[in-house]
C-alpha cells in the first residue's frame, strides 16, 4: 500500500481539498490536479463517494443468506 505524507488540512485558514481528498482515500491528484477553482473541487469532493464505503455497501446488498 501506498502511505502518502498527510497533507495540512487548512490552507491559508480554509478547508484543504487536498486533505479532503486524501480523507476519502482517493487518489493523490484525483479531483485536485483538475484545473478548477478550490470552490469547485471541494463541491465536488462532497457530492463524491468514498470508494471504501461503496465497495462494502455493495459487499453488504450482493451478499444473500440462504
Amino acid at each position: 500500500m501506498d502511505r502518502q505524507t498527510v497533507p495540512d488540512t487548512l490552507d491559508q485558514g480554509r478547508l484543504n481539498p487536498v486533505f479532503v481528498e486524501y480523507m476519502m482515500g482517493l487518489p493523490k491528484g484525483w479531483v485536485t490536479d483538475m484545473d478548477l477553482s478550490r470552490a469547485h473541487k471541494l463541491k465536488m469532493l462532497g457530492n463524491g463517494v468514498v470508494p471504501q464505503q461503496a465497495y462494502r455497501a455493495l459487499e453488504l446488498l450482493t451478499s444473500v443468506d440462504k
